[in-house]
């Protein structure tokens, strides 16, 4: 009865919204890891097309085949797209500048980029940080 009772509220709300309730993000961010994790290309497909259901966008496909990077490696990523050398940026951020260096390498490392250009590029298509 309670399922039957859930199907019911669900369908009601599709009718009047449009979708289904979404579903927590921390459920798609999980499945999003997992995704990443699997060496194996035929799942990794049939996982992406789950997530793409769920989460309702097209886009997200992107975002889950995307590096994660750390907060302060897009922090440091988002002020060279603008220009910043690594002294303004360590000011800016209130760390030093082999501290910069460090978000930098390691950030290229995980988008494998060859350099801060192509770092920033890459970050960047794939919705990492903004394209402005």
């Amino acid at each position: 009865m309670a399922d039957l009772l859930g199907r019911d509220v669900e369908e009601r709300m599709a009718a009047r919204f449009g979708h289904r309730p979404p579903l927590k993000t921390d459920a798609l961010t999980e499945l999003a890891a997992i995704i990443r994790d699997t060496d194996d290309e035929f799942l990794r497909n049939r996982l992406v097309r789950v997530h793409r259901e769920l989460s309702g966008s097209e886009a997200s496909e992107l975002r889950i085949l995307a590096p994660t990077l750390t907060v302060r490696e897009a922090e440091v990523l988002e002020l060279a797209a603008i220009g910043a050398t690594n002294l303004v940026i360590a000011a800016e951020l209130g760390i030093g500048s082999e501290t910069v260096k460090s978000y930098l390498g390691s950030a290229m490392r995980k988008l494998d980029a060859s350099n801060r250009t192509a770092a920033v590029s890459a970050a960047r298509s794939y919705g990492l940080i903004s394209n402005r």
